[in-house]
């Protein structure tokens, strides 16, 4: 898993407010999520978590290891619905490190950029 390092140059309080739209609608974002995935004849689970600190706007997982290709399609759905809701706001991903054991898992932050 390629790992990149971030740099954000918005405040906390604008953070914040995009989280709060994103917990708002989170159900609705999750409808659109599922409906995009399956357009795109991506058949993975997808989990999304709103943090309450630190630069990430959301993070998404999956616990299955989809392919780079995949992954990157996957996570080009996710940040364009959360941008929309965002009323357009350019977003990026970092990937996590992360493990659940016994099984492999990928997970991303999804930033504002």
């Amino acid at each position: 898993m390629k790992l990149t390092s971030q740099l954000d140059t918005s405040t906390d309080d604008d953070t914040e407010a995009k989280r709060e739209i994103i917990r708002q609608s989170l159900d609705k974002i999750s409808i659109e999520i599922s409906k995009g995935l399956r357009d795109a004849n991506l058949s993975y689970p997808v989990y999304l978590v709103v943090p309450s600190s630190g630069f990430a706007i959301a993070s998404m997982m999956t616990p299955l290891d989809p392919s780079d290709h995949d992954w990157c399609r996957i996570g080009d759905i996710v940040q364009e619905i959360i941008s929309e809701r965002l009323d357009g706001t350019k977003l990026r991903n970092n990937e996590l490190p992360c493990t659940m054991v016994n099984a492999p898992v990928s997970a991303a932050e999804i930033v504002a950029d």
